[in-house]
C-alpha cells in the first residue's frame, strides 16, 4: 500500500538491531535501499524522461522556408536560427545566425513548424513538459508557442526576437504521439495527438483545444500531418486489437 509505508521503516529498524558485524549491516542497507526505491518506483510511477540526445524520437526538430532554417536542440534547450532571405545583399560580416533559450529547461520540444509561403519569421513549437508522471491526467503538461522576428531581415538583430507561448488547459496525460504543421503562410498552427488536436494563432497568442471524438480516437496514433491552406492529410497507425501493441495498420485522413 503506497499510502501506508511505515512496515518499511521496521523492517529497516529490526535489520540493523540483528546485525552487528559492519559488513553484514552494509547489507541491510544496500537491501533495504533496493526495496525502498523499487516501492518508490512504483508508487510513483514512471515519469517522462526523453533522451534528448536522440533527435529522432517524435517529431521534426528541422525546419526551412525561403527566409529561415530553423533547429531545435533538446540537449541544449535552445532554438537555433538561420535567416536565409536576401543572403546576396549582406554583408559577407554580417552576423545572420540566432538562438533563443527555453523558457524553462524542463520543456522538450516534439515538432517546429514554418509556413512554406511565410514573408515574417514565425516559427512554431510543441512540446511537453518532462519529469512530470506519464499516466496522470495533468494541466499544463503540452505547451505550445511562437517564436517571432519582427527585425529586418537585410541587418539581423537578435534582440527582436521574441518567445509567446500557451499551456494546454485540459488535464491529459503524456502523450508519445503529438504532430504539428501550419498554414502555408506561417499565420495558425495545427496539431494532433491520440486524445486531443488544437489550433494555435501567432497574432493574438490563442490556443483553442479540442478533446477528440470520431476523427482521432485513443487508438490512432498520428505520425505526420501536411496542411496546404484549404485541405490536410493526417498519417497514423491504428492497433491490430485493443490489447496489443503492434501497430501495423495504416490511416490516411
Amino acid at each position: 500500500n503506497c499510502s501506508q509505508p511505515p512496515y518499511l521503516l521496521g523492517f529497516v529498524s529490526s535489520g540493523i538491531l540483528v546485525l552487528s558485524l559492519n559488513s553484514l549491516v552494509k547489507m541491510v542497507f544496500l537491501r533495504v535501499h533496493i526495496l525502498v526505491s523499487s516501492v518508490l518506483g512504483l508508487c510513483l510511477g514512471d515519469v517522462f524522461s526523453p533522451n534528448r540526445d536522440d533527435f529522432d524520437i517524435y517529431g521534426p526538430l528541422i525546419a526551412i522556408n525561403d527566409v529561415i532554417l530553423v533547429a531545435v536542440n533538446n540537449y541544449w534547450s535552445t532554438i537555433l536560427i538561420e535567416f536565409l532571405s536576401d543572403m546576396d545583399h549582406i554583408n559577407s560580416d554580417s552576423d545572420h545566425f540566432c538562438s533563443k533559450d527555453f523558457d524553462d529547461e524542463l520543456w522538450y520540444v516534439y515538432a517546429v513548424a514554418l509556413g512554406k509561403n511565410q514573408s515574417a519569421s514565425n516559427i512554431f513549437i510543441v512540446g511537453e513538459v518532462a519529469d512530470l508522471e506519464m499516466s496522470a491526467n495533468l494541466t499544463g503538461r503540452t505547451f505550445v508557442g511562437v517564436l517571432s522576428y519582427t527585425g529586418s531581415l537585410t541587418t539581423i538583430n537578435c534582440d527582436n526576437l521574441s518567445l509567446q507561448y500557451q499551456f494546454v488547459e485540459n488535464a491529459f496525460v503524456h502523450q508519445e504521439h503529438l504532430i504539428m504543421t501550419t498554414d502555408p503562410f506561417g499565420l495558425v498552427a495545427y496539431g494532433f495527438s491520440n486524445l486531443f488536436s488544437f489550433s494555435y494563432t501567432a497574432a493574438t497568442n490563442e490556443l483553442i483545444v479540442h478533446e477528440n471524438s470520431a476523427l482521432t480516437s485513443e487508438l490512432f496514433m498520428p505520425f505526420a500531418v501536411d496542411y496546404d491552406g484549404n485541405q490536410g492529410i493526417i498519417a497514423g497507425f491504428l492497433p491490430v486489437n485493443r490489447t496489443g501493441r503492434t501497430y501495423n495498420k495504416s490511416l490516411m485522413i
